[in-house]
């Protein structure tokens, strides 16, 4: 199972694992900006389960970045 701060081998890629099974990277990534303010009354809505225990990742590739979480509730 991958665990939070993990990171996933994959040529030309630096993937990290940020989110998994419950929880969440502590510390911010490296450049990482700002609360983004039209989040700021986000509610979580969900009542399934299983979302928060998404795998969640940061994906570096040269200087184009990406996160995907999955069904993680909040962010």
């Amino acid at each position: 199972m991958a665990k939070v701060g993990d990171k996933i081998d994959m040529k030309g890629l630096d993937i990290q694992v940020v989110t998994s099974n419950g929880n969440t990277l502590k510390t911010p990534l490296a450049g990482a900006g700002a609360p983004n303010p039209y989040c700021a009354s986000f509610k979580d809505g969900t009542t399934n389960i299983e979302d928060p225990l998404s795998v969640g990742v940061h994906i570096t590739f040269g200087k184009f970045r990406t996160m995907h979480l999955g069904d993680v509730p909040k962010g």
